[in-house]
């Protein structure tokens, strides 16, 4: 991880549609009037005659979207969460966020559906990460490690399909893990993980992330901290886990595995 590196989310999806439509003609984008929040605003600099402005409409976009599909073109629909992937077959959600975050990967990064990325080797717990919580992830270890505890990181990029070999292993060979995201607990990451781990292999969970509560706006280092989703958090959390593993955290309780 490159600490000193930062990119906007927004910006990195903006270049990446321009990149997409220099090699492949097929790539059309339509928006929601909010090309300049999603920075999709760059593909239409480049490609105004394959940039649709549908306007307040998300609902009818993604209609429009779809039949364009069944023509052969790869409709990018931009909102305030943007649709559609190049090389998959079927509709992908990707999700991103305003504030510049860590640059992880590197620019030849071999991406793969469904395929998880430990980052980071640990015997002891594993932490399982999504989106900008990686780098938090990566610090929190970093931090362990000094205090005598040894934490796996594993970036999760895509929830469906999920990895599930991951998870099973992970349960197997620490049989704590610990969940971290930008999001809700429930119908998250953690949730996914918890009827993997429910159905396949039992062990403690512990899911860090928003609880079942309205959302805000405002300072995103503050609300990581008021919902305990920051570094310290995860620290905190990751070492009364090793000491007590039935403790509930404060973004949820855990899977327990009888006997252990």
């Amino acid at each position: 991880m490159n600490k000193e590196e930062t990119v906007e989310m927004r910006k990195a999806f903006g270049d990446a549609l321009v990149e997409l439509g220099r090699v492949n003609n097929k790539v059309v984008v339509l928006d929601g009037d909010v090309g300049s929040s999603t920075q999709s605003i760059r593909f239409q600099k480049e490609f105004p005659e394959r940039f649709y402005q549908i306007g307040v409409a998300e609902q009818n976009m993604m209609g429009i979207a779809a039949g364009m599909a069944t023509t052969g073109l790869i409709p990018f629909v931009s909102t305030f969460a943007v649709f559609a992937a190049v090389e998959y077959p079927g509709p992908v959600y990707l999700r991103t966020v305003r504030c510049p975050v860590p640059t992880i990967f590197p620019k030849d990064h071999d991406f793969k559906i469904g395929k998880s990325f430990t980052l980071k080797e640990g015997k002891d717990i594993v932490i399982i990460s999504t989106g900008m919580m990686t780098a938090k992830a990566l610090k929190a270890s970093s931090i362990l490690e000094e205090e005598g505890i040894s934490a796996r990181v594993v970036h999760m990029p895509t929830l469906k399909p999920i990895d599930e070999a991951m998870i099973i292993k992970a349960s197997n060979e620490t049989g704590r893990i610990i969940t971290v995201e930008n999001h809700g607990i429930i119908g998250g990451l953690g949730s996914a993980v918890a009827e993997i781990l429910t159905a396949q292999a039992p062990c403690y969970l512990q899911r860090l992330g928003v609880r079942d509560s309205f959302g805000e706006s405002g300072d995103d280092e503050a609300f990581f901290s008021k919902y305990g989703m920051n570094t310290e958090n995860i620290v905190t959390c990751a070492k009364d886990f090793i000491k007590h593993p039935h403790f509930p955290s404060p973004g949820g309780r855990g899977v327990g595995k009888g006997g252990k």
